[in-house]
């Protein structure tokens, strides 16, 4: 979502950026731990419904941090001389912002998968989550709740998921968006088609 928004900042679609940065204000300014608690109460539980409230309300604050970003990209001198000399916004979005957002929106998202496995286990540990579906937060609650299973073994499985989101993040950033001029074997990064 924050990339979504960023690109559409750049590119100036001025009353969405104004609507996305509002709702992310006032998201930001709830308590998101009662706000979760008393939509897992309202709503019937579920995997699904505990992952998507839980990614809305971790990922406002980075959607508004990546779109603060593509505005700053959009004005520096690259692409003010990229306008003046007869590109298009969404041009200078696609080729100069895109590709620099990239990175910021993986780091994101590994923050908000790591962010959300921690919730995730405090929710089921509290009895909020689905005990019929079988969820991180519920493994790790098994682990912790099993008598003569060590409690090292529920850090240890968060910390495997956390690094794997982070390592995946970092991997795709590396790979995707290599800035070598012509790649790591000659032929352009990966996605070099969609900077064009």
């Amino acid at each position: 979502a924050g990339a979504v928004l960023a690109a559409s900042a750049a590119a100036g679609a001025a009353g969405l950026d104004w609507a996305v940065n509002a709702a992310a204000r006032l998201s930001s300014s709830l308590p998101r731990l009662g706000l979760a608690a008393l939509l897992a109460a309202a709503a019937e539980p579920g995997g699904a419904l505990l992952g998507a409230m839980l990614g809305l309300l971790l990922s406002q604050p980075h959607a508004s941090s990546i779109a603060a970003e593509a505005r700053r990209l959009a004005l520096e001198e690259y692409s003010e001389a990229s306008i003046a000399a007869g590109a298009s916004r969404l041009h200078v979005a696609r080729r100069h912002v895109a590709p620099a957002l990239a990175s910021a929106a993986a780091r994101y998202a590994a923050l908000t998968g790591a962010s959300s496995l921690y919730a995730a286990t405090g929710l089921q540990a509290v009895g909020l989550g689905s005990p019929q579906e079988a969820t991180w937060g519920s493994h790790i609650h098994l682990i912790l709740s099993t008598p003569g299973a060590a409690a090292t073994a529920a850090g240890a499985l968060q910390l495997a998921a956390a690094l794997a989101f982070t390592a995946l993040a970092a991997l795709a950033a590396r790979v995707l968006l290599d800035p070598s001029p012509g790649g790591r074997d000659g032929e352009g990064p990966p996605l070099g088609w969609l900077l064009a």
